[in-house]
C-alpha cells in the first residue's frame, strides 16, 4: 500500500527500502524468544527487545544516498517517537557494536536477498540538495517538481 501511495511523488525506492529496513531487528535471537515466549504464555507480557535500531543502523553506515539519514530517522522512530537528530547517529554508532544488532543483520542479509539489492538512489530525482542540509524553506529543483505538483493539485 505505502508503494502505491509513493508512487504520486516518486518517492517507491524510498518506501521500499523502509518497508525492508524497519523491522530486521526482529532477527535478534533476543526478539525471537520474546515472540515465542508471549506465544507461550498469552496471558502474560513481556518487555520487547529492541528491534528499531538495527534497520536504522543499516540505513545510516551501509548505504550512501544522502536520504540515508532521513531513512535512518524514520527507521528509529517507528516505535516510541522520533528521536532527536543530533542524538541518533551517537545512539546507532552504540548499537553498531551491541551483538545483537550485529546478528541481527547478519541474519537479515542471509534471509532477505532483496537488502543486497536496495537502489543507491532513494530520493526522488527532483530533490537535488541532501536531506540533512536542506534548510526548511528550500525547494525541490528542477522542472519535475512541477510535474509532481500537478499530480499533488489534480
Amino acid at each position: 500500500m505505502a508503494l502505491q501511495y509513493a508512487q504520486g511523488f516518486h518517492g517507491q525506492a524510498f518506501v521500499e527500502a523502509a518497508g525492508l529496513l524497519h523491522d530486521i531487528g526482529k532477527y535478534d535471537p533476543a526478539f525471537q524468544q520474546y515472540l515465542l515466549t508471549s506465544e507461550a504464555t498469552p496471558g502474560k507480557r513481556y518487555q520487547s527487545p529492541d528491534h528499531k535500531h538495527a534497520g536504522a543502523v543499516y540505513a545510516a553506515m551501509h548505504m550512501s544516498d544522502p536520504a540515508a539519514s532521513l531513512l535512518a530517522l524514520l527507521i528509529a522512530g517507528h516505535h516510541g517517537g522520533l528521536p532527536e537528530k543530533a542524538h541518533l547517529f551517537l545512539r546507532l554508532r552504540e548499537h553498531a557494536q551491541l551483538s545483537a544488532t550485529q546478528h541481527a543483520l547478519a541474519t537479515a542479509m542471509l534471509q532477505v536477498p532483496e537488502l543486497g539489492h536496495l537502489p543507491t538512489t532513494l530520493l526522488p530525482s527532483f530533490v537535488c540538495t541532501p536531506m540533512h542540509s536542506m534548510p526548511s524553506n528550500a525547494m525541490p529543483c528542477s522542472s519535475e517538481k512541477e510535474e509532481i505538483m500537478h499530480k499533488f493539485h489534480a
